[in-house]
């Protein structure tokens, strides 16, 4: 802009050309006179990363900000194998993404994913929401239809299983009125809890 006459500018398509770009949030430009442009960006912040047609980096609005890079691997990933492929800059997050963060953040808050904590998170064609651990494997499953209520029921499963929970492969709470749990020490291949 240097060597540009300020009194020409249009301010209001800097702005919109400014916060057209993905990783911006909001931006402002003001003319302070006689010959400054003040202008305030707030970026947006790198939250998860999403797999669709391949791996992207999003906000916490579910804003789709760049393709995934070695930078980004502590980020906790959600797949979502179906839908829109939206462009960059623009939501990614249905009501099942956003479902599935807010049921990682409260399972990370658990004691038992306190050193093996969440880090992914499948939803697939049927409803349900299949969240791994980063270190042991362990595999939740929950239908997005009752997750809040399946959310309820593992925190019983754990509370009766205590400390064995730690050494379990799945627990599966998409099925009604049942809990299917396989635990890699047993002989048999499941445990049911109803």
């Amino acid at each position: 802009m240097a060597g540009s006459n300020i009194f020409l500018l249009d301010i209001e398509d800097v702005s919109a050309r400014l916060a057209g770009h993905p990783w911006v949030r909001s931006a402002s430009v003001r003319k302070a006179y006689p010959q400054t442009l003040e202008v305030n960006v707030v970026e947006r912040t790198p939250y998860a990363r999403i797999e669709m047609d391949r791996v992207y980096v999003m906000d916490n609005y579910g804003v789709l900000l760049a393709a995934d890079g070695p930078e980004y691997q502590d980020l906790p990933l959600i797949a979502k194998p179906y839908g829109e492929k939206p462009a960059l800059g623009e939501n990614a997050a249905g009501e099942g993404v956003i479902r599935a963060f807010q049921i990682m953040h409260y399972l990370n808050r658990l004691p038992l994913f306190q050193h093996n904590p969440v880090g992914a998170a499948r939803v697939d064609r049927a409803h349900r929401v299949q969240f791994q651990t980063r270190d042991s494997g362990m595999t939740i499953v929950m239908p997005l239809d009752t997750i809040s209520e399946s959310f309820e029921h593992l925190l019983i499963v754990l509370d009766i299983l205590k400390q064995k929970a730690a050494t379990l492969e799945r627990i599966d709470l998409s099925f009604r009125d049942q809990v299917v749990i396989r635990d890699p020490k047993s002989t048999s291949p499941s445990n049911h809890f109803s």
